[in-house]
């Protein structure tokens, strides 16, 4: 296989933030087949900001764009056929605090593959709060400051695709990037989801946590199976609530 370098234009990957968290690597075809569902979004206008984390490699990206037929250098196999996907914080509008560096809207970047070419597209993940920014609506409890900005990692679960943050439920996203709503497994899980999951390639299985401040338990441990089922949940008695970040998964031999 020959190097490629991919040139996206301005808009190429390193206008996310360089702290942007991950991606899913997803079989389709979808892009090559289907137009965009929604008409592209920009930002209501574009701003600037002096923060460390605002501007640079990490300033925000103010319009959506779909670009097709990507100029290659090098060759492409033909039988490569897929998706590369990454989301990371976007701010839509400017923010009046800034706290932390991943703090911001989800925007979630695509690159397909199919015959040899290559094509982008970015959408913002519109999650309830972002569209309350839309439409100028304050936040049903300004006082908590706990929005779902689903920007920390994006992945496939049976034939759903999930952005994940940890302070709330997936949102589940379609291969055009459209936003299809909060995803709670039938129902399984309530409050939230690690945004750090863990792939069992033997199994097919997905294994997660969730952890909560208020509500007992403060842990509970599931397994989906690979067609996104829940089929496991283990409630976890701890003394006390405790932030949970990551975990990892072994093999016992």
């Amino acid at each position: 296989m020959n190097h490629q370098n991919l040139k996206l234009s301005r808009r190429n990957f390193l206008k996310i933030t360089a702290l942007a968290s991950l991606f899913a690597s997803i079989s389709s075809h979808y892009i090559f087949t289907y137009p965009a569902v929604r008409k592209e979004l920009d930002s209501t206008e574009e701003w600037s900001s002096n923060h460390l984390f605002l501007q640079g490699i990490n300033a925000p990206v103010f319009k959506e764009v779909d670009v097709n037929n990507l100029k290659i250098t090098g060759e492409i196999p033909s039988d490569l056929s897929g998706i590369y996907m990454r989301n990371g914080p976007n701010s839509f509008l400017k923010p009046s605090t800034y706290n932390y560096p991943l703090e911001g809207d989800g925007m979630i970047h695509a690159v397909y593959f199919k015959d040899g070419k290559v094509s982008y597209r970015n959408r913002w993940i519109l999650t309830d709060s972002l569209l309350q920014d839309m439409k100028g609506e304050k936040p049903i409890f300004p006082e908590s400051n706990m929005r779902n900005y689903a920007n920390t990692n994006v992945i496939s679960c049976g034939d759903n695709i999930l952005a994940l943050f940890e302070a709330g439920l997936p949102y589940k996203i379609t291969p055009e990037l459209e936003t299809l709503g909060e995803y709670n497994f039938g129902g399984k899980v309530q409050e939230a989801m690690t945004a750090h999951p863990r792939f069992d390639p033997k199994t097919g299985e997905l294994h997660f946590f969730r952890y909560s401040f208020i509500a007992l338990p403060y842990l509970i441990y599931y397994v989906a199976n690979s067609q996104g089922k829940i089929v496991k949940e283990v409630p976890i008695e701890l003394p006390e609530p405790a932030l949970l970040h990551d975990s990892v998964i072994t093999e016992i031999i």
